[in-house]
C-alpha cells in the first residue's frame, strides 16, 4: 500500500474515532464501566488483562537489559490487584501504611442504616434481566462501600 492510501486510511480511522469518542471526555469512570458493561465487555477482565500485557512487555525490556520508562511501571502498578506489591517501594509502603491504617481505624456505622433483602426464583426472569438485576447489585454495592469508606 502506497504511503498516501496509508495517511488517507489513517485520517479516516482518526476522523471516525473522533466520532465515535465525541463525548467520552466527560463520562467519570463508573460510566465507562457502566458503559463497557452494556457492550459485553467486562471492565475487570479487561484490566487483568492488560496489566498481564503490561507485565509481559516490562519482563521483555528487562530480559533485553533495557531501562524500563516509568510509564510503564505506571501502567504495570495501576492494574494490578490489590494484593500484589507494587513494583515501586515507595508505593508499596503506601499501600501497606493504608492497608494496615483501616485496622487501626475506629469502625464507625453510617448515620442511617437500613437493612433490605430481596427473593427471587431463578427461573422467574429472564437472562438479560437477570444481567441487568446482577449489574445493579454490583452498582449498588460499590456505591454502598464507597459511601462508607468515605464516612472513615
Amino acid at each position: 500500500m502506497s504511503k498516501r492510501k496509508i495517511d488517507r486510511l489513517f485520517d479516516q480511522i482518526c476522523e471516525m474515532t473522533k466520532a465515535l469518542s465525541e463525548d467520552d471526555e466527560a463520562l467519570t469512570g463508573d460510566e465507562v464501566r457502566s458503559q463497557l458493561r452494556q457492550t459485553g465487555i467486562d471492565p475487570d477482565d479487561l484490566t487483568v488483562r492488560f496489566h498481564e500485557k503490561v507485565k509481559q512487555l516490562a519482563q521483555r525490556e528487562r530480559m533485553a537489559n533495557r531501562s524500563i520508562s516509568q510509564s510503564l511501571k505506571r501502567a504495570v502498578d495501576s492494574t494490578q490487584s490489590k494484593g500484589q506489591l507494587a513494583s515501586d517501594p515507595t508505593k508499596s509502603t503506601d499501600s501497606a501504611d493504608h492497608w494496615l491504617e483501616k485496622f487501626t481505624s475506629a469502625f464507625a456505622l453510617p448515620p442511617t442504616l437500613e437493612g433490605a433483602r430481596a427473593y427471587r426464583a431463578l427461573d422467574d426472569i429472564s437472562a438479560p434481566d437477570q444481567k441487568g438485576l446482577d449489574e445493579l447489585e454490583a452498582e449498588l454495592k460499590e456505591r454502598v462501600k464507597k459511601e462508607n469508606d468515605r464516612q472513615t
